[in-house]
């Protein structure tokens, strides 16, 4: 089995582990805009986008980087750009006022915009990475300065020290493990990322 067609299957497995991750949590969510609700969709974008990726590398990227190939990557971008706004947004709800929940919202809708414009330019994945990394800080933050009033989840710490790490696969190449290449160790990881970060948006506010 080719690199390609095992980075694919690990993309449509962490999509899978994510979608229904997304349908325990807005199953149990009880208010329409809630903190719990917004996590349940980020889960869901982020799903799709790992979807995408998925075919994006088991049927376009072994024809090389052709135009359909660079659309098809793109939209799964734009799809992780919604998630970090999604997770930016969720988390204001958790742990700020209304007032600075819509200055996030506002601030996190520049920050989309500029992404959706960067990415549409930029072919270079670490472009998502920057992206998402200060959606990671400010839900790390929170959820540290909450742990002493019982609000702030050691799940979440914990995804996020994960996905910091599959980053860091990604970006430092670990290609050792054959047929399964950088991006298949990145999924793999990110997995451990996706059951830590469902059971911290279990207790989410919602």
């Amino acid at each position: 089995m080719k690199a390609f067609e095992v980075t694919s299957i690990t993309n449509f497995s962490v999509a899978g582990e994510a979608l229904l991750a997304a349908g325990f949590v807005l199953g149990r969510t009880q208010v329409a805009i809630s903190a719990r609700s917004l996590w349940a969709v980020a889960l869901l974008l982020f799903a799709i986008g790992f979807m995408i990726g998925g075919i994006d590398h088991g049927f376009f990227e072994p024809k090389g980087n052709t135009r359909s190939r660079l659309i098809v990557q793109k939209v799964s971008w734009f799809c992780g750009g919604l998630t970090t706004y999604l997770i930016e947004v969720s988390t204001a709800y958790e742990f700020t006022s209304v007032r600075v929940k819509m200055i996030v919202a506002l601030i996190g809708a520049v920050q989309l915009l500029i992404f959706l414009v960067l990415a549409t330019k930029n072919h270079e994945y670490l472009i998502v990475m920057i992206n998402y990394f200060p959606a990671l800080l400010f839900l790390l933050i929170c959820n540290i300065c909450a742990l002493g009033s019982g609000v702030g989840s050691w799940y979440m710490i914990a995804g996020i020290a994960v996905t910091i790490g599959a980053s860091l696969v990604e970006l430092v190449g670990v290609d050792r493990f054959s047929p399964v290449d950088r991006h298949g160790v990145y999924h793999l990881v990110m997995a451990v990322a996706v059951a830590l970060f469902f059971l911290g948006g279990l207790a989410l506010k919602g």
